[in-house]
């Protein structure tokens, strides 16, 4: 009869004045709601009212850990628990729970909170790099728009030797950025990266040529590609590059400079004599 039992737990809970023992018929109500009834969220509920009656006991919270750990990811506990280990300073504990709170978070500014609180207790307060990168890079996917989160992940990357991992996060925030003038930032950085700092040519190409592709006459891209053509003697093509960045130069002295540089790659490396006098 465990209706029965139900009502007279609470209401001996109702008439204890000693908190030793409403807290030890709680333990017990909340256990046969949670065995014998299968009524878990109500078990949780007595748990949650013990605490705001003994908020240090810490065997209620214990109880209340013991849900969470056993997958309930209701925002009141999870608040609880949250403000019970930051009190202590139990930073691991509280990273666990902010990590459940990201697993029922649908808000996308919500979920970019967490990862931005995730990213500092990481690097601040457990000294854990690797996690810091992880959820570092989870905000630059959230927020592609946030310059100082991509500083910090290629710091981040550089210091633990990642920098292949920083690609991955800054391709991922690419994807999702809605402004063409932040895809192509993004697009830029990660061809930077893969081309100045993994000597990863071949992909850092495809990023510049994307940039490109949004803004003909982006002009990071045609130097960066620019640049890479030139290194792997890829002279047509970097012709190409050369002629639209003296079209579009800005400034007289700049267009004077890639107009002798165009001709010289013509005369020497093309062995187009009449194109490199065009040029000169």
């Amino acid at each position: 009869r465990w209706g029965d039992l139900e009502s007279i737990l609470l209401e001996r809970m109702e008439r204890a004045s000693d908190a030793d023992e409403r807290v030890q018929l709680g333990f017990r109500l909340s256990m046969l709601l949670e065995e014998s009834l299968g009524r878990v969220d109500d078990a949780c509920q007595v748990m949650k009212d013990l605490h705001y009656l003994n908020p240090e006991r810490e065997e209620v919270v214990d109880q209340l850990r013991r849900f969470f750990d056993n997958d309930v990811r209701e925002e009141e506990t999870l608040g609880i628990l949250d403000g019970y280990y930051r009190g202590k300073d139990a930073w691991g504990d509280v990273a666990r729970i902010l990590e459940g709170r990201l697993d029922v978070a649908s808000d996308s500014d919500d979920r970019l909170d967490i990862c931005r609180q995730l990213a500092g207790i990481a690097k601040d307060n457990l000294g854990d790099l690797d996690a810091a990168l992880r959820w570092t890079g989870e905000v630059v996917v959230l927020d592609p728009e946030d310059e100082g989160a991509l500083t910090r992940l290629k710091d981040l990357g550089r210091e633990l030797g990642q920098l292949e991992e920083v690609a991955s996060f800054v391709e991922r925030a690419a994807s999702q950025a809605e402004m063409d003038d932040t895809r192509i930032r993004l697009d830029l950085e990660a061809g930077w990266i893969l081309s100045r700092e993994l000597n990863d040519l071949e992909r850092a190409e495809l990023f510049f040529l994307e940039a490109l592709d949004r803004d003909p006459e982006q002009p990071d891209a045609l130097e960066a590609l620019d640049d890479l053509y030139g290194g792997q003697d890829r002279h047509e093509e970097q012709e190409k590059m050369l002629t639209r960045r003296a079209e579009n130069a800005q400034y007289p002295e700049q267009q004077v400079e890639l107009l002798m540089r165009l001709g010289r790659l013509r005369e020497n490396s093309l062995g187009d004599a009449e194109s490199a006098i065009g040029a000169y």
